[in-house]
Formats: structure tokens, sequence, C-alpha cells
């Protein structure tokens, strides 16, 4: 998936999924200060996708977060409280839990993943920061919620 289409409500189709493995999954860039951004989950790609909106009103992929082995389930951007950085986390069904760290600005991003957290024994779900964006929780088929922070807010 390269483009995002927007559609109004009134002209909207729902979507058909063919494959029972694909799965989509957003989170929109809270951050004011930066034009429209959202991250993809992108199914069977095994990865997640960072999508920005240009002068012509098109969303188009910027900047691919990889590293998964399996299906992406979940992905959160981190509210940024006055970072200069940004952070993302996905959550997949290969058991992990990863955090990415965004750098850069309207031009574009240097993306470097920061943490890797192997400690859910199945697939994991649902991964969501605080209001801070301090303490990443995630959820898997294992039962367990975990809590992650972070040492000077990037050391997991």
């Amino acid at each position: 998936m390269d483009e995002i289409n927007v559609h109004s409500s009134r002209n909207a189709n729902p979507s058909t999924f063919k494959d029972a493995e694909e799965s989509y999954c957003l989170s929109w860039c809270p951050s004011r200060y930066q034009f429209p951004m959202i991250v993809v989950g992108c199914g069977k790609e095994n990865s997640a996708k960072i999508f920005r909106c240009d002068q012509n009103s098109k969303w188009r992929s910027c900047e691919i977060l990889d590293g998964h082995q399996d299906l992406v389930h979940d992905v959160d951007w981190a509210p940024n409280m006055g970072r200069s950085y940004q952070l993302i986390a996905t959550a997949s069904k290969d058991t992990r839990v990863r955090i990415y760290k965004l750098t850069g600005n309207k031009d574009g991003f240097k993306v470097d993943a920061v943490a890797e957290f192997l400690d859910h024994d199945r697939e994991v779900w649902k991964v969501k920061w605080n209001v801070t964006g301090t303490i990443l929780s995630s959820a898997g088929d294992d039962g367990k919620v975990r809590l992650w922070k972070g040492k000077n807010n990037i050391d997991y």
C-alpha cells in the first residue's frame, strides 16, 4: 500500500477484505506542529508505513517502519509533550513490541528502532501510550498487560 484515498461520508463504500490474514490499523500524529500524518500497520507487509498529506491533499507513503517477522496488529503514535522527536509503537503477531524514534522535519524523517520487547509469549494485539507519551502498555494472547517506561524518555 503506497497511497490512501479519502472519501466523504456521502460517497463512502464499505471495504471488503478478501484475505482474513490482512489487517490494517492506524494512529494519527498528535503533534500540532507537523502537517497531517498517520502511521498505518500494513498487514502482510509485516511493517507499518507513515503517510503524509501533500500539497494536493493526497496521502503518500513517506517512511517504512520494518523489523517485524509477521503481521502488525496495532500501532500507536506517542504524544510528544515537548520532545524534539516522535515515538511510534507497534504490536505484532510475531510476539514483539517495537518502538521507533523519528527525528527530522517537514522535508523527511530519520527512522530508528530504539527498542524491541520479546516478553510476550504469544502474539501482541494492542499497544497504547499514556497521555504524556512516557509509558507504553501492551496486551496480547498470553493474557498479560505489560507496561514499559523508558529511562531518560528514550532508553527502554
